[in-house]
């Protein structure tokens, strides 16, 4: 039996594994998971400049966020600066994106479309469809002419 090993968030406290580190689930260098990196750059300023960038009103900064210029706690102190450059500037989906998508060419193109949620008719390739309803790890959802696809894990059971 192989031996995984198991990482844990400071802050959730949930479980990830080596898979999750290469789909950017889960960050080892500062041990946070994308789940509350994503709740941090949504939070206000007030709590949190992670994953913001400055807003300057009238010249002025009003509020610091990610400066690594200007601020020598994004570029030298802080544990998140590499995480928190990511969400600033709004990098992170499309890298994880990139990260999730198991397929080439056409096949690659209808799954980035399907993972959004599209109308079935943005997807014309047959053959994408049949090789997206084959895969194991996703949901794939044809209600109302409509394609959307699930990872297995983010899946709520009722």
């Amino acid at each position: 039996m192989a031996k995984t090993n198991v990482l844990r968030c400071l802050v959730c406290h949930e479980k990830f594994s080596e898979e999750d580190v290469k789909t950017r689930t889960f960050f080892p260098d500062t041990s946070g998971c994308f789940a509350c990196y994503k709740d941090m750059s949504e939070s206000p300023f007030s709590r949190t400049c992670f994953g913001k960038l400055n807003v300057v009103d009238n010249g002025k900064i009003k509020h610091y966020g990610y400066d690594p210029l200007v601020s020598l706690d994004c570029s030298f102190h802080c544990p998140h600066r590499r995480v928190c450059k990511l969400f600033a500037h709004k990098r992170i989906n499309k890298i994880r994106a990139k990260l999730l998508t198991p397929f080439d060419g056409a096949v690659a193109d209808a799954f980035r479309l399907a993972l959004k949620g599209t109308r079935a008719k943005a997807i014309s390739n047959g053959l994408a469809l049949k090789k997206l309803r084959s895969q194991v790890k996703w949901i794939f959802d044809e209600k109302k002419k409509v394609v959307k696809l699930y990872w297995i894990k983010t899946v709520r059971k009722k």
